[in-house]
C-alpha cells in the first residue's frame, strides 16, 4: 500500500478523502512498533513515556511538533537523572563479593569504615544533596566512621560549584578525624580536583582498586606491636 501512495500517485488522486484518510492512517499504523514499545514499557518505563507521546503529539499536532517535543522531554529525562543520581555504600564479602547498599542512615562498609559511590556527576545543582547524604551516613554510622572512600568510577566531571562543595566536605571530615580516600578516579578527574588544590588534601589516599582500598584501610587500623 505504502508503494502504491509513493509511486502510483495518479491512481489515488480521484479517491474520496475519506478513503485517503483511511490509508494513511493503515500506513501510520504499520509505521508504530509495537513490539518494540512494549519492550521499551517493561525495560524503561520513562523512555516508554516520551515515546507515547511523541506518537500522540504526531498524529494530533503534526511531525515537526512532534520531534521537537521529543527532543525536549528526553533533554528534561536526562537533566531529571542527573538530579536524582543513585547512591551507595559498597560492602565486600570475604568472596570478594561487592554488595550495593541504598545510602541511607544505617549501613556502612565494615566497622570504621564508608565506601560510598556516586553515580553522576558532581555538578552545582547536585552538590549540596551529595554532601548532605554523604553527612547523613556518616551521622547515622553504627561505629565511629575513620575513613570514606569515595567510589569515583562513575563521576567523570566536577564542576567549579561542586569541587567548593567537595572541598567543604573534606572540611567536615578533618573535624570528625576522618580521612578522604579516593577509588578508580580517571586522570581527567585526577587533573580536575588538581585544579581545585583537592589532590594534595588526599595525598596518598588514591587507589585503582576496591580491594586496595580495603586492605589500606585495614593495614591502617591493624594494631602495632
Amino acid at each position: 500500500m505504502l508503494l502504491v501512495v509513493l509511486f502510483f500517485t495518479t491512481i489515488v488522486t480521484d479517491m474520496p478523502k475519506a478513503v485517503l484518510g483511511a490509508i494513511v492512517v493503515l500506513i501510520g499504523i504499520d509505521l508504530v512498533d509495537i513490539t518494540g514499545l512494549r519492550r521499551i514499557a517493561r525495560r524503561r518505563r520513562s523512555e516508554f513515556v516520551i515515546a507515547v507521546v511523541t506518537v500522540v503529539v504526531v498524529c494530533a499536532v503534526g511531525i515537526e511538533q512532534g520531534i521537537v517535543l521529543a527532543i525536549v522531554v528526553s533533554i528534561l529525562e536526562v537533566v531529571r537523572r542527573q538530579y536524582q543520581p543513585n547512591d551507595f555504600v559498597l560492602t565486600v564479602s570475604d568472596t570478594g563479593l561487592e554488595t550495593y547498599r541504598p545510602a541511607t542512615a544505617g549501613p556502612h562498609s565494615e566497622p570504621g569504615l564508608i565506601i560510598f559511590r556516586y553515580d553522576a556527576e558532581l555538578l552545582y545543582a547536585t552538590s549540596n544533596r551529595f554532601v548532605d547524604v554523604v553527612e547523613g551516613v556518616i551521622d547515622h554510622a553504627p561505629d565511629p566512621v575513620r575513613r570514606l572512600v569515595l567510589d569515583a568510577g562513575s563521576i567523570d566531571d566536577i564542576d567549579y560549584s561542586a569541587g567548593i562543595a567537595l572541598g567543604g566536605l573534606v572540611d567536615f571530615l578533618e573535624t570528625r578525624r576522618i580521612t578522604f580516600a579516593i577509588i578508580r578516579a580517571d586522570p581527567w578527574l585526577l587533573d580536575t580536583m588538581r585544579a581545585y588544590d583537592l589532590l594534595d588534601r588526599i595525598g596518598t589516599h588514591r587507589y585503582d582498586t576496591l580491594d586496595d582500598a580495603i586492605e589500606a584501610f585495614r593495614s591502617d587500623a591493624a594494631p602495632t606491636s
